[in-house]
């Protein structure tokens, strides 16, 4: 049923860090309503599909101008290119995936509330994986040009400030104010060596959910899975980080025998069900966009092992459309 991603991955030794040298870094986005409030969309990771903030997002990143995205030389240090255009890397035979995932992730709120009075405050948070953490400053510019335009049916917003927030210890550092318009560079960058450390400290886990809170959309072969078993979860998930790592990290692959760690997820069983499979669209009007299963499913069996991969996952995401804030989960204790 699974497939090895290369011969030179080896078996992972007990007590092995083996995500230690993933980076990432969080961000905190506070934006307030101006005078006349502002409706935003029911999901509202949406708004990076608005051709506003494609075109700010375009005229701050791109270096030449041309709209050759997929075969221009600096595709890979774009933020634009990376989350609009699809990145080819063959080559590659490590993953049947085609495109290169973007190296960071949008976490809109989650509110179902769309209408938003004035000064009240609406969170975004920004995960920035490896070369990612390089595009923070063109990030809060765009964004803090796009609120300010708004829009007639909209309104405005307004980016009050931007903190880099430490997600397992709680510290977080003030790097913007609308006040004082300056962008304060911080190093305040969590390492995988934390994730690892983290999952170390947990007691030994034979059961655990994982609640979505956003449609994740894995697609094997012709269709969407409907179902989430632990299997493709964990497929989905150690594929993803193995290109992240490879493309956005060290350019090397991860050391981890694939087809043992897949196998030791197989065995791992579905005890309770209570997602259901949805789809969201962009708008009122618009097409299907956001596919996929959404709600708790808790399984049960040798899980300690996949704690550090399920943490890197809740920053990460998984699935499709991951970087807009789709599949998106919480890792709960049962």
């Amino acid at each position: 049923m699974a497939g090895k991603l290369s011969s030179t991955y080896i078996e992972l030794k007990e007590g092995e860090l083996l995500f230690k040298e993933f980076r990432l870094a969080c961000y905190r986005f506070t934006l307030c309503p101006q005078n006349e409030g502002i409706v935003l969309p029911f999901f509202k990771g949406t708004i990076f599909l608005q051709e506003k903030f494609k075109n700010i997002l375009y005229r701050l990143s791109c270096k030449l101008k041309q709209r050759k995205c997929p075969d221009c030389f600096f595709n890979l240090h774009c933020p634009y290119a990376l989350l609009y255009e699809k990145i080819n890397f063959r080559g590659w035979s490590s993953c049947r995936s085609r495109y290169l995932p973007a190296p960071f992730v949008w976490q809109p709120p989650l509110e179902k509330k769309t209408d938003y009075i004035a000064e009240e405050k609406i969170i975004f948070n920004l995960i920035l994986l490896g070369r990612g953490i390089s595009f923070l400053e063109v990030f809060i510019r765009a964004f803090q040009e796009f609120a300010a335009e708004g829009s007639q049916k909209q309104g405005k917003l307004i980016l009050k400030n931007v903190l880099a927030v430490n997600p397992f210890t709680g510290k977080s550092r003030l790097i913007f104010e609308s006040e004082h318009n300056h962008i304060t560079k911080t190093e305040l960058v969590t390492s995988g060596e934390e994730i690892e450390l983290w999952a170390e400290r947990m007691p030994e886990v034979s059961r655990l959910s994982l609640l979505f809170v956003t449609p994740t959309g894995l697609k094997e072969q012709d269709g969407y899975l409907e179902e989430p078993y632990f299997y493709h979860i964990i497929k989905a998930l150690v594929t993803r980080a193995s290109i992240m790592y490879y493309f956005h990290h060290h350019n090397r692959e991860l050391e981890i025998h694939y087809r043992n760690f897949l196998d030791k997820a197989e065995q791992v069983r579905k005890v309770r069900d209570y997602t259901r499979f949805v789809s969201w669209e962009k708008s009122s009007r618009g097409s299907s966009w956001g596919r996929g299963f959404l709600g708790e499913v808790e399984y049960t069996g040798k899980l300690h092992a996949f704690l550090p991969l399920l943490k890197l996952g809740e920053f990460m995401h998984l699935g499709e459309n991951a970087a807009f804030g789709l599949g998106r989960y919480r890792i709960k204790r049962s």
